[in-house]
């Protein structure tokens, strides 16, 4: 037989479950056939090696690694302890509002759950 298209409906046991073909197109998926949803953001990557062990000059502890070893981290880039790297900022909120798009049909499930547990809850102040 010949191989399913890329478009064709893969089998996903939690889609089954809940009545649903999910079908697998240009590496983002789309439910029941209806409109394209936006494909989530991709981060970019840059070569970055990153040291570990024993690295002359710097202390890495008393019993840091010999010989060292590299990693290549592609993200490191995405690095910034101090929250201010407009790149880096820029690429979370396409990623919260991606994660926003996608979960803002959980509102209402988030919000009973919400209640319920407030119901568990005795105030005291």
């Amino acid at each position: 037989p010949a191989p399913a298209p890329a478009s064709a409906a893969t089998p996903d046991p939690a889609a089954a479950v809940a009545g649903r073909t999910i079908r697998k197109q240009d590496d983002f998926f789309r439910e029941d056939g209806g409109n394209m949803r936006a494909a989530p953001p991709v981060a970019k990557k840059v070569d970055h090696e990153v040291r570990f062990g024993y690295v002359k000059g710097e202390n890495r502890g008393k019993k840091a690694m010999k010989p060292a070893k590299t990693k290549n981290d592609p993200y490191y880039w995405m690095r910034d302890d101090d929250r201010e790297d407009s790149t880096v900022l820029a690429h979370l909120r396409k990623e919260n509002a991606y994660t926003r798009d996608r979960t803002a049909h959980l509102s209402p499930l988030v919000t009973s759950l919400y209640t319920e547990l407030l119901s568990y809850i005795k105030e005291t102040d």
